[in-house]
């Protein structure tokens, strides 16, 4: 969950706990440049009217480490609430 490109909220799976020398993701770090989230939180407008972006992506861009996994990356604007809930999948 982030507000205005900032993480305000995150939870990790197990999985995702499991890969080797991770960077957590923690309150007051900025979404990570480049990702499909942060483009849709860089627009209010966009996050105001509840887009949806989705995009396949590899785990070192959100979260570091060695391992290339590619895992899908869904965003949704929460509308006047002016956050953007995030969430990373993977089969």
């Amino acid at each position: 969950m982030s507000t205005a490109g900032v993480i305000g909220y995150c939870l990790m799976s197990e999985a995702m706990k499991s890969l080797p020398k991770l960077d957590w993701l923690r309150k007051g770090i900025r979404l990570p440049l480049g990702t499909v989230t942060a483009s849709l939180a860089a627009d209010p407008r966009r996050v105001s009217a509840g887009e949806r972006v989705r995009d396949q992506i590899d785990v070192p861009e959100w979260l570091g480490g060695p391992r290339r996994e590619t895992v899908t990356e869904e965003s949704l604007g929460l509308g006047t609430y002016g956050e953007v809930l995030t969430v990373l999948t993977s089969t």
